[in-house]
């Protein structure tokens, strides 16, 4: 029983202690400059008595907790930080794992054949054609093309080209014949509809005797990457050197998209220095997005 009530005793104490601790933190500035006594009854006849130094002790105590308390809470933010930042990185890592995979997966499989033929008024229809452009110029999807390595939405806005100036184009090659302007387009089976459809153009006219001009070159975005568009550039080459009698073809490049110029000069082009052209805004082939002016350099190569 001694121990017993010596034991309740003690936990009173405990309890008023703490007790003092919280009327202190609430009036510190009236009993800082005094003793604070605390008598409590019904307590089986204790009386407590708190001095200036045990109120100190006990305030000195209860900051000393709180800073603990405090480390540890920033210790605790220190380590979700750390989690969070890892949880990022593990994310980045398995997204860019399952592009790797899916690349190597396309790899692997068997392509469709491809079929590459001079467009007609007669046979093709301009919107497969002017859909496909539109696609590899302006995007293909709302929020952005995965599969696409290049092109021009971050630039410009609105449409490449619209079916009217398509059929007038091809209406043109017909009545010009190869040698003077042809429309090359990638034909391919959809394995959804199990039609054949347009994947890719390129566009090839006589610039001057000796000149053939490339343009509208253009690979659905889905689709890049699989050698679609290397297969245009060579038959392009092929037929301006054969059909038009060319020594040379040239191109217009938007200035800033470096990263097609470059896989051009890999093609065997170069950039022809001080030959420049401004981007026609009025023409209806797509407004800048910026307002800095938009011009293009000329690329050339011996045929």
């Amino acid at each position: 029983k001694e121990v017993s009530r010596k034991g309740r005793r003690a936990g009173m104490r405990a309890l008023l202690v703490a007790a003092m601790w919280e009327v202190a933190a609430v009036r510190s500035a009236k009993s800082s400059a005094r003793a604070c006594r605390l008598c409590v009854g019904g307590l089986g006849g204790v009386r407590c008595v708190l001095s200036d130094d045990e109120l100190t002790e006990g305030l000195r105590r209860r900051e000393e907790s709180r800073q603990a308390r405090l480390r540890q809470a920033e210790a605790a933010l220190q380590v979700v930080a750390i989690a969070d930042q890892r949880a990022e990185e593990m994310y980045n890592e398995t997204y860019y794992m399952r592009e790797r995979y899916e690349a190597i997966q396309r790899l692997g499989r068997p392509r469709p054949p491809m079929r590459l033929t001079r467009a007609s008024a007669r046979t093709h229809v301009s919107a497969g054609i002017v859909q496909v452009i539109n696609w590899a110029y302006r995007g293909k999807h709302p929020h952005g093309d995965p599969k696409a390595w290049t092109g021009e939405r971050h630039l410009l806005s609105g449409i490449r080209t619209t079916e009217a100036a398509m059929d007038e184009l091809l209406a043109r090659c017909d009545r010009l014949g190869a040698q003077q302007e042809s429309l090359l387009v990638a034909m391919r089976d959809d394995p959804q509809s199990g039609q054949e459809v347009v994947v890719g153009t390129i566009h090839v006219r006589r610039a001057s005797d000796n000149d053939a001009e490339l343009g509208m070159f253009a690979v659905d975005p889905d689709l890049q990457g699989e050698g679609i568009g290397n297969k245009l550039l060579l038959a392009a080459v092929e037929l301006a050197r054969r059909e038009v009698g060319a020594t040379r073809a040239i191109m217009w490049c938007i200035s800033v998209r470096n990263d097609l110029i470059g896989w051009y000069q890999s093609k065997g082009f170069r950039v022809v220095d001080g030959e420049t052209m401004m981007f026609p805004v009025d023409a209806g082939v797509g407004e800048p997005l910026s307002s800095e002016p938009l011009q293009f350099v000329k690329l050339e190569k011996l045929l």
